[in-house]
């Protein structure tokens, strides 16, 4: 990362204060040229050209910055140091977005013909798809009032999540800790919640669960509240129901999602038939407590160099750019992957501006999981390098296409472990782990997005839903998901806690479900015809998000409209189970 900006030293940081007043002196120069030239008698496209150029370079810049801001801090969280530097950033960066917003109230001024006119325009094809989704994006409802009504729902929407996270950053589990009742914070929890002792993950799950029972009244009252805010959210942009606003964020056709909704339950036995065969196998009950546990007991370890290769040799095989993009990364040293103190957990690719180079930060811990994680990231670092051709508004892939090439990475270097493993029983386990991966976020995702249109549609049609009534509901779709093979317990139905998202950004999980789905069968297409599949894959990550997702996947040959595509990827899953049964 970059040091020119980022250290510990008063010179640097006066030196940082420095860009950013610019920066902000800059908007200011920006916003006041062009408040009221964007919207006159007479639309001009060239200085929405001008304008749009310079509110890029300032967001260049600037990315740029909180991209050091963030690298720094995620090292070390603990360090006062980064954590000042992420702060000023982060006060700046909000001030300057602040300023420079002000041209999305001035569109709002424009009529439909008018935001035509500039979307055709000749001066305008660069930023053409990004004009056009703010003209699906516009109300026109009102003019002033319908800002000042945006920034109400937007402060009550602040407000909610706020509210819930000060509540949650304060909770404290209570638990039995080799005999002592211990309070503790949930990062403390977690990995007694993971723990491979049964107990310890029956006793932590328990303690989760009624910690936020305690308060069940108030949380009760807080999603309620934030049902009800989303949907006032989603009429303000023409939404007939909440989800379609997640679907006109995504650009995806809400029928797409509907299909494959109802074909991942089509193929639901998938997940009810594999359990009931594990069951089998362990000789043991399952249940959400144990249902990841190990069909074979050995714990394999993958040394970083081998993850590295392995990841490297099966990008290469893709193709020889992809490869090389590969090769960069590892070369530049622009992978940060030893866990250390202070370090923040999980993984993560930045890659916030196109002429800013990917850097991946990870904790590698030498499991299966890490390996596929490293694939993934590096997917991530792969399709930004090859977006970079795209200018800034058109460069971040939409989020129904964002994981698209490191879920692809992962099954790339999946499959080439599985073909490297020449000992049964550990192909049995590789096997079972990603096969159980798969089921969980193809499935269990779903599950998610059902509970969250069933609870919404009950709040939009009752006024309110009781917090045992939404229990009810998530119980009710993990019965339909897991039939038999499962044994529910007391707490399980409560297992909707758990999942941040549904109150944060709700809808989100069929994301996952899409993305999983799309990649599984685009490596169904690409194993009929690897050679002309590659070229289009690449051209689909060169596009950054200057289409639409349907526009850049029927580019590659993709109708996402038709069932029959779709499952192809669970024959996939299928043909994995079999595999993995055949070798009893």
């Amino acid at each position: 990362m970059s040091s020119e900006i980022l250290g510990e030293s008063n010179e640097e940081y006066n030196n940082l204060v420095l860009n950013l007043d610019e920066l902000e002196s800059n908007a200011l120069n920006v916003r006041e040229h062009y408040i009221d030239k964007l919207v006159s008698q007479e639309i001009d496209p060239n200085i929405w050209k001008n304008f749009l150029e310079q509110y890029e370079g300032i967001n260049l810049v600037l990315k740029k910055i909180v991209q050091d801001a963030n690298w720094q801090l995620y090292l070390n969280q603990r360090n006062s140091f980064n954590k000042q530097i992420k702060q000023v950033t982060d006060d700046y960066c909000i001030r300057i977005m602040n300023i420079l917003c002000f041209w999305e109230k001035e569109l709002l001024k424009l009529n439909k013909v008018d935001i035509l006119k500039l979307i055709n325009s000749k001066e305008l094809t660069t930023y053409n798809y990004f004009l056009q989704k703010q003209l699906e994006d516009k109300n026109l409802s009102g003019l002033n009032d319908e800002a000042l009504l945006y920034d109400s729902i937007m402060q009550w929407e602040n407000t909610i999540i706020n509210l819930y996270d000060t509540m949650i950053g304060n909770y404290r589990f209570s638990i039995l800790v080799d005999k002592k009742e211990q309070q503790l914070k949930f990062h403390q929890l977690i990995p007694l919640l993971l723990s491979d002792k049964l107990e310890k993950r029956k006793k932590a799950r328990q303690s989760y669960f009624l910690r936020y029972l305690n308060d069940k009244e108030l949380l009760e009252s807080i999603y309620n509240s934030r049902i009800k805010q989303y949907s006032l959210k989603a009429k303000f942009y023409n939404c007939n129901s909440s989800i379609e606003l997640n679907h006109k964020e995504n650009q995806i056709d809400g029928d797409v999602i509907l299909l494959l909704s109802n074909l991942i339950d089509e193929n639901s036995d998938i997940v009810s038939n594999y359990y009931k065969w594990k069951s089998k196998q362990l000789n043991l009950q399952l249940s959400l407590s144990n249902i990841k546990e190990p069909i074979y007991k050995e714990s394999i370890e993958y040394p970083w160099e081998y993850g590295k290769q392995i990841t490297l040799e099966s990008y290469q095989d893709f193709d020889f750019e992809v490869g090389k993009i590969v090769i960069d990364i590892i070369k530049d040293q622009r992978i940060d992957y030893r866990s250390k103190d202070g370090k923040i957990s999980g993984a993560r690719c930045l890659a916030y501006v196109p002429d800013y180079k990917p850097h991946i930060l990870m904790n590698y811990g030498g499991k299966l999981e890490d390996v596929l994680t490293l694939a993934h990231e590096i997917g991530h670092g792969v399709h930004k390098t090859l977006a970079s051709k795209q200018n800034y508004l058109n460069y971040s892939p939409s989020l129904i296409l964002g994981e698209v090439a490191s879920l692809f990475g992962e099954i790339l270097v999946f499959q080439s472990m599985l073909e490297q493993e020449n000992d049964v029983m550990r192909k049995r386990l590789l096997l079972s782990k990603r096969i159980e991966s798969i089921l969980y976020i193809i499935f269990n995702m779903n599950v998610i997005t059902k509970f969250e249109m069933n609870i919404h549609d009950y709040v939009n049609k009752h006024g309110y839903c009781e917090f045992d009534k939404m229990s009810s509901i998530y119980l009710n779709e993990l019965n339909l998901l897991y039939k038999d093979s499962l044994c529910i317990e007391e707490y399980d139905k409560y297992t909707w806690l758990m999942i941040p998202h549904i109150l944060k950004t709700p809808f989100y999980a069929y994301v996952y479900s899409f993305s999983n789905l799309l990649a599984l069968s685009m490596y169904a297409k690409y194993k009929n015809d690897s050679k002309v599949f590659v070229d289009k894959f690449k051209r689909l990550l060169e596009s950054g998000c200057s289409k639409t997702p349907n526009y850049l996947l029927t580019e590659m040959g993709i109708n996402i409209y038709d069932k029959d595509y779709w499952q192809k990827g669970f024959d996939d899953l299928r043909k994995y189970i079999n595999q993995l049964i055949s070798f009893n």
